[in-house]
């Protein structure tokens, strides 16, 4: 929680929803990503969500609107918390595959893509779309704060 916060800030939707998690239980956690690609010489992860939502403007930056009803898709299912498990995931296979000590720079960010969006009227370009690229650091630091856990 701490970690969303430093990032995010306070009022952010994804600091509001960790905060309501009261903790996560330790074990395994099982997830997919659905695609990782390379762009501009740095990886990402996309993920493609069918959740209905009223309104799928864009929240083509995790910051430009913390209350656009995609970001608040993301907070209400925690997927935010999903992608930056991928993220970790992502970087430590990076640091095995490539024989490198950080990947951190090899990050991108990650991508989710609201199919549903590109099927409402007048859509605009951006719509469905939530793109995080400034989660570099805060990567870093969740891959910390788990290597001692």
């Amino acid at each position: 929680h701490k970690l969303i916060n430093k990032h995010f800030g306070l009022d952010h939707q994804f600091s509001i929803a960790s905060k309501l998690l009261n903790g996560v239980s330790s074990g395994f956690l099982l997830g997919f990503m659905d695609l990782c690609f390379m762009h501009n010489e740095k990886y990402w992860v996309l993920d493609y969500k069918t959740n209905s939502l009223t309104n799928y403007t864009g929240a083509t930056v995790a910051f430009s609107d913390s209350k656009k009803l995609i970001v608040e898709s993301m907070a209400e299912h925690h997927y935010y918390l999903q992608y930056l498990l991928y993220l970790v995931a992502l970087k430590r296979y990076l640091q095995v595959r490539l024989k490198i000590k950080d990947a951190s720079d090899l990050i991108g960010g990650s991508v989710y893509y609201y199919v549903r969006g590109l099927y409402t009227q007048n859509p605009q370009p951006g719509d469905g779309v939530f793109i995080d690229d400034k989660c570099q650091k805060l990567v870093s630091d969740l891959d910390n704060f788990l290597k001692i856990r």
